[in-house]
C-alpha cells in the first residue's frame, strides 16, 4: 500500500542518515518523530501483520496467503548489498516498510532495483508514502543504481499519484496479470532514470495545498 497522503497533513522530507522531520509551510516542526532504520529481527513481526493486512483485505499484495515470519525475513533479506529494506519509525512505532530489492535475476539487471513501499493501515493519509518514496528513491541513487522501477495495482489510485509526483514515468500496463478470488488485476509498471538531470526530487507543495 502507497499512500498519497491527504491535503492539510504535514510534508516529511527524508534525509539519508534515515532520519526524517515533517515540514510545514516551509518551516521545519518537531510535529513528529520519525526515522528510517534497517530491519532488525524484532520489527519482523508487526512488517508480518501490516503486509498481510493487504494480502488479506486488499488487492494490492499479490500474495493470496498470509506470509508468516519466516516468509517475511526471507522477503527482507537480498542477495546484493545494495539492495535493503527500512522499518519506518514515527515516535518509535513501528508505521510500515520500505524496501530496494532485485528486479529479476541476471547480471545484466544488476543496475536496476525495483521499490515496495507498505504502510500500516492507520498510517495512510499523513503523506508518509511521500517521505517514505523519497527516501527510498535517495537511497537506491546512492547506491549507484540506474533504474529504479516500482509496480502498482491498477486500482490502487494513490499509488498511481505517489508514483507520478516522485517523478516516475508510466511505461507498461500488464493485463489480468494476477487473480485474487474471483477478480482479475491488472499491474501497472512505472520507471525512474535516477542518474538523470530530470529526476531530481519534486519540490515541496505550496502552502495553499497544506491549508
Amino acid at each position: 500500500m502507497v499512500d498519497g497522503g491527504q491535503p492539510g497533513n504535514p510534508v516529511f522530507t527524508p534525509v539519508l542518515d534515515g532520519r526524517f522531520t515533517p515540514i510545514l509551510d516551509g518551516r521545519f516542526t518537531p510535529i513528529l518523530d520519525g526515522r528510517f532504520t534497517p530491519v532488525l529481527d524484532e520489527h519482523v513481526p508487526a512488517l508480518a501483520r501490516i503486509y498481510n493486512h493487504y494480502v488479506e483485505h486488499s488487492d494490492w499484495a499479490f500474495n493470496t496467503d498470509p506470509v508468516d515470519e519466516a516468509g517475511m525475513r526471507r522477503r527482507l533479506r537480498f542477495d546484493d548489498p545494495r539492495n535493503a529494506a527500512f522499518t519506518i519509525l514515527v515516535d518509535g512505532t513501528i508505521a510500515g516498510f520500505v524496501a530496494a530489492h532485485a528486479f529479476r535475476p541476471g547480471t545484466a539487471y544488476d543496475q536496476t532495483t525495483e521499490l515496495s513501499l507498505y504502510l500500516a493501515p492507520d498510517r495512510a493519509g499523513h503523506r508518509l508514502g511521500t517521505a517514505a518514496k523519497a527516501f527510498i528513491v535517495d537511497y537506491a541513487r546512492h547506491q549507484g543504481f540506474h533504474v529504479a522501477l516500482g509496480a502498482v495495482v491498477a486500482g490502487n489510485t494513490a499509488a498511481i499519484a505517489l508514483a507520478t509526483h516522485s517523478g516516475f514515468v508510466q511505461i507498461g500496463h500488464f493485463r489480468e496479470i494476477g487473480r485474487k478470488g474471483d477478480r482479475w488485476l491488472d499491474l501497472v509498471w512505472f520507471e525512474l532514470l535516477l542518474d538523470s538531470p530530470e529526476c531530481a526530487p519534486p519540490p515541496p507543495e505550496p502552502r495553499s495545498k497544506l491549508s
